[in-house]
């Protein structure tokens, strides 16, 4: 729990490898996961990210190997500009659920998903569901390498399309190598 926690920041490493750490509270001020911050803790399962208003940077490998972790139905902050090279790579739980949707806020400001950013995110358990279910925002610019490789996903709430933007300008090598579009 967050308390009165005037909490700006997570840095780089901050509970890198902590793994009995389970959840993360309400922190509306923090504007900056660090890389690493929660790589390797095997056992959080939850964070809310919508929570999170003053959001620009999950940086890289911040949920690294995260294999529990759950963002079912939650939104990406407006905020959000930048998500880093493997912020969420392996996070094999990351949309458990009938009908997960992950959504970035009206009027998201997100730039940038970089390489291998939700690389690896699929369960290969059949009597899981955990897909990968978002629509990329307006404005998005980047889509970087490996960027949703090995990964089940699709961009549309019936699980058959992928919308890309006209903002997009660059979709660098591999971004969907090996993805499920389902």
């Amino acid at each position: 729990t967050s308390g009165d926690l005037q909490l700006t920041e997570i840095k780089n490493r901050t509970f890198y490898g902590c793994t009995s750490l389970e959840y993360i509270g309400y922190f509306p001020n923090i504007s900056n996961i660090g890389g690493q911050a929660f790589e390797n803790c095997t056992s959080l399962y939850q964070i809310h990210l919508s929570d999170m208003t003053s959001l620009k940077v999950i940086d890289n490998h911040a949920f690294l190997n995260c294999g529990e972790l759950v963002l079912s139905n939650d939104v990406f902050p407006a905020s959000l500009e930048k998500i880093g090279n493997s912020a969420f790579r392996n996070c094999k739980q990351i949309c458990r659920g009938d009908g997960a949707l992950l959504t970035f806020a009206k009027g998201s400001m997100l730039k940038e998903i970089n390489a291998d950013a939700f690389r690896g995110c699929y369960d290969s358990n059949p009597y899981r569901f955990a897909r990968l279910n978002f629509e990329f925002p307006e404005g998005l610019e980047y889509i970087g390498i490996n960027s949703l490789a090995e990964s089940e996903f699709s961009t549309d709430k019936l699980g058959s399309k992928i919308y890309i933007p006209a903002s997009v300008i660059t979709i660098c090598e591999g971004a969907f190598t090996d993805a499920r579009i389902r």
